[in-house]
């Protein structure tokens, strides 16, 4: 809660860098998501997006954290937050049950 009222106007500008691609924005707390099912959406968007949207987190005080960044082509699989993103609804993965399974 104290992070969506913190980013609150960060989260303003990011939607409106979003919504110029034609790209979908969700934040988590700290983690970021943009997705799209444009089939024309290429490297070349994708790295233009990537450096407004750090910009303006550089313009709020935040840094980004390089090494979490993924990009997923079409076809692969989409995980956000350990969930499995990638059909109708967010599933987990196949490989967490199994782990579930084992301890329970």
């Amino acid at each position: 809660m104290l992070a969506n009222l913190t980013l609150n106007g960060f989260d303003a500008e990011v939607k409106a860098i979003s919504n110029h691609y034609d790209v979908a924005y969700t934040r988590y707390a700290d983690d970021l998501a943009f997705s799209t099912v444009r089939r024309t959406f290429g490297r070349r968007q994708v790295e233009a997006l990537i450096s407004e949207v750090y910009a303006a987190m550089r313009r709020v005080g935040l840094s980004p954290n390089t090494s979490k960044a993924h990009v997923s082509p079409p076809g692969a699989r989409k995980i956000v937050l350990g969930l499995l993103v990638d059909g109708e609804v967010p599933r987990l993965p196949r490989d967490f049950k199994a782990k579930m399974r084992q301890h329970l």
